[in-house]
């Protein structure tokens, strides 16, 4: 048997095994698939049609890998089945490139075999989609003049099946979700560190990102599934760009966000401006207010108030109106 081993992995094809059973249609088949852009860990298989009992195999398969990464290639559950004593392969992504090759027995007396049947799943490949559109083909495709790169069923003797048929698979690319829509913005004007909204369709996709004139921002996708709460990174003043992506597409406006000059704002803390010149007095548990006079216009009677002592459960402070506007 090693001289089986030899011939699947060279393709070498002796014309051996003279008493071997007649050859009917085989074949190796890709079938087409449906693909989403953009996907991974889709799986697609190899199959075989046979009309008699194979002994050994090999595959090649090329592929545009502009449009498609095969990051696994591994033996199908119909030879799996037959626990073959040999099965290696290699894939090169460069120019997209499959090779692989098995040997169910590698010493007598060969007892291990492929049996005939229709459908047989002898390789599963895992495929990810690079391309946005279109589609591929993985192409069975024998190379002349190079051994290694043939599609080849061999039979007990090591004989290769005459005119084996390769069906080659196209794979459709589809946008199976649609692409995010900018519909409107909310509070949209200020400094780093402004939140504001972003309203739309189709927010909940994988891979959601939001940049702001083109540097990424920290966002929080809201649970309407609808709109994204935005933190404006630092950027130059004026109109910037604001553009939100998913793995299907990407929708942006190019005045999204409005920067005014003055320093940073501290996002999400508010400040409160104190307008009035009359003291006043953080209540801690119990204050009373200074008394306050009113002068009113001539003729009227002029009144004297104190107001009534009161208390605050809840403690708060005032800033001053110099330092209220971009406070860190």
């Amino acid at each position: 048997m090693r001289a089986h081993v030899v011939f699947v992995l060279t393709g070498i094809m002796g014309a051996v095994g003279l008493l071997s059973p007649a050859w009917a249609v085989n074949r190796f088949v890709v079938n087409n698939q449906s693909l989403a852009a953009g996907s991974t860990g889709n799986n697609v298989p190899v199959l075989a049609d046979l009309d008699q009992d194979i002994f050994a195999f090999s595959v090649h398969i090329g592929f545009d890998a502009s449009k498609l990464r095969v990051t696994l290639v591994q033996v199908g559950s119909a030879v799996a089945a037959v626990s073959p004593e040999y099965s290696q392969g290699t894939v090169t992504n460069g120019p997209g490139d499959i090779v692989y090759g098995v040997v169910f027995d590698t010493s007598d007396p060969i007892t291990k075999k492929l049996t005939a049947g229709a459908g047989k799943e002898v390789l599963k490949m895992t495929v990810d989609v690079l391309a946005a559109s279109g589609s591929a083909v993985l192409d069975l495709v024998n190379v002349p003049g190079n051994p290694s790169r043939l599609n080849v069923m061999a039979d007990l003797n090591g004989n290769p099946a005459p005119s084996l048929t390769l069906v080659d698979g196209t794979l459709s690319f589809t946008v199976s979700n649609p692409p995010p829509v900018i519909q409107s913005f909310s509070d949209n004007s200020g400094q780093a560190g402004k939140q504001f909204l972003v309203v739309g369709l189709n927010f909940n996709q994988p891979g959601l990102a939001v940049t702001v004139c083109g540097k990424a921002a920290t966002f929080t996708l809201l649970g309407d599934n609808q709109t994204i709460r935005v933190t404006a990174p630092v950027c130059a003043d004026g109109p910037a760009e604001v553009k939100v992506c998913t793995n299907f597409g990407c929708a942006s406006d190019p005045a999204g966000f409005t920067y005014g000059g003055g320093r940073p704002s501290s996002a999400g803390t508010p400040t409160t401006t104190r307008r009035s010149t009359s003291r006043m007095r953080s209540p801690s548990s119990t204050s009373s207010l200074s008394r306050a006079s009113i002068r009113l216009p001539a003729g009227m009677r002029s009144t004297r108030m104190t107001p009534a002592r009161w208390t605050s459960p809840t403690p708060f402070t005032f800033s001053s109106s110099s330092s209220s506007a971009g406070r860190t």
